[in-house]
């Protein structure tokens, strides 16, 4: 069983994408994702995350964070998800790569 996702291993999931992926493509955060970044909710299941476009060795590395920090990782889109445009939020959020 893997561990639930909250705001700290989301920012470490962040930082370890950022150090590892080989280009400077984007990585959107979607869904509850960004409920999670807004600190509308304290945690949940996975990452839901769009590579757009996909990042040298994107796949390899969820592959490897995936089984090194114990967590669930979903790949999704913004389309997926009902839009929050009447909330006056997000549906999804670009994260630039974390930095230590």
């Amino acid at each position: 069983m893997r561990n639930s996702t909250d705001i700290q291993s989301l920012e470490r999931f962040m930082i370890e994408l950022g150090r590892l992926v080989k280009s400077s493509d984007r990585v959107y955060l979607v869904g509850g994702t960004t409920a999670i970044l807004h600190g509308w909710r304290e945690s949940k299941v996975d990452i839901d995350c769009k590579p757009e476009p996909e990042p040298e060795g994107f796949f390899e590395v969820i592959a490897r964070l995936k089984d090194q920090q114990s967590i669930n990782i979903e790949l999704a889109a913004p389309d997926h998800y009902t839009s929050f445009a009447w909330m006056g939020g997000p549906v999804g959020v670009y994260c630039p790569p974390w930095t230590n």
